[in-house]
């Protein structure tokens, strides 16, 4: 419910004004009388601005009440009508509906357009330019990711390049690694020939008859000598005394493992044969969940002391009984890997 009153007293006295019922102190709807006496029609009314409400209280003024409205709107021609009849004030000017007003009554409208104009003007200014900034911005970020882009293929094309050339190079680097070998195996037979000559001199050679030159060197070689270095042609021991040996590419291979159990799995394979392993478990006889199953038979103890030796070395923390777990798994791998190509072999 909205009031139309015109103020009694203060600075602004006579002025018209439109405020809610509720500001009207003692106001009652049913028993208001448009056409009563002034004195039935004057009350006190409170004169709020904001939400929160001062700690003194708002604002009071004593006040006449002309007309009363559930619309804010029905209340409009009333004030204009009011208005022209009073002196203006300078103090709550309200700004009138232009659906109310005579176009003659605005003399500042057409400057208040303006300036409504340039300040949507300036706003739309910035915007464009907000607007100009993230493009240029989006921009630049885009021509960065093509960049780096650009850097990835270039980077993916010179590892596809080094890599043809590495497998290219890998036959001539283990052609390299066999004549290596050989000449190594060369340079040992003749330190031990040498190492014979220094002990028990050089044989002569009869003039007479080549079998006694012959019988002469067979008995500077039956003499009894130290035992050879535990090396064989192209094959190292993997643990002193253990008399087990493996190709040295194979225990080079081996060396290059930073973990227990690739170092033990790459070890077994390397000390015995796949078709080995297959037939084989750690210590032999059936599987424990297959009692029923083929009976596997135990592999070489001495070379399995020796994997154990060598990985203990290596790895000094590591047990043996994840040493025997790493070679049963990996003969099972095997046995695992030999039924599926059997599976994809078989017809359909």
């Amino acid at each position: 419910m909205y009031l139309l009153v015109k103020w009694s007293n203060g600075s602004d006295k006579d002025k018209i004004s439109i405020i809610p019922a509720v500001w009207v102190r003692n106001f009652d709807e049913d028993t208001f009388d448009e056409n009563g006496d002034i004195d039935s029609r004057s009350y006190v009314a409170e004169w709020r601005s904001g939400k929160k409400t001062p700690r003194g209280g708002w604002p009071v003024y004593d006040c006449e009440v002309l007309k009363m409205s559930a619309k804010e709107s029905d209340l409009k021609i009333n004030e204009v009508d009011q208005t022209e009849n009073t002196t203006a004030a300078s103090k709550r000017f309200i700004m009138r509906n232009k659906r109310y007003m005579d176009d003659s009554s605005s003399d500042s409208e057409p400057i208040q357009q303006n300036k409504k104009m340039s300040a949507k003007q300036d706003r739309c200014d910035n915007i464009l330019k907000k607007l100009k900034a993230a493009h240029e911005e989006v921009d630049s970020e885009a021509d960065q990711l093509m960049a780096l882009k650009n850097k990835v293929e270039k980077l993916e094309e010179e590892n596809n390049s080094l890599k043809h050339k590495v497998v290219q190079a890998i036959p001539a680097i283990l052609q390299k690694l066999e004549v290596l070998e050989q000449k190594t195996c060369e340079r040992i037979i003749y330190s031990s020939d040498s190492d014979l000559q220094s002990r028990y001199g050089t044989p002569t050679r009869s003039t007479g008859n080549s079998t006694e030159a012959l019988a002469s060197s067979k008995s500077v070689l039956s003499a009894p000598v130290s035992p050879p270095p535990m090396k064989a042609a192209g094959k190292v021991e993997i643990h002193p005394g253990s008399n087990v040996f493996v190709e040295e590419l194979a225990w080079a291979l081996t060396n290059k493992a930073t973990s227990c159990s690739s170092f033990v799995r790459s070890l077994t394979l390397a000390v015995f044969d796949v078709e080995t392993l297959v037939r084989s478990n750690l210590r032999g006889g059936r599987n424990k969940w297959q009692q029923d199953g083929e009976r596997k038979d135990a592999l070489d103890s001495t070379k399995v002391h020796a994997i154990y030796a060598a990985t203990l070395t290596k790895f000094p923390t590591a047990t043996k009984s994840q040493i025997g777990s790493t070679i049963n798994g990996k003969i099972a791998e095997l046995r695992h890997n030999l039924r599926k190509q059997n599976t994809d072999k078989s017809p359909d």
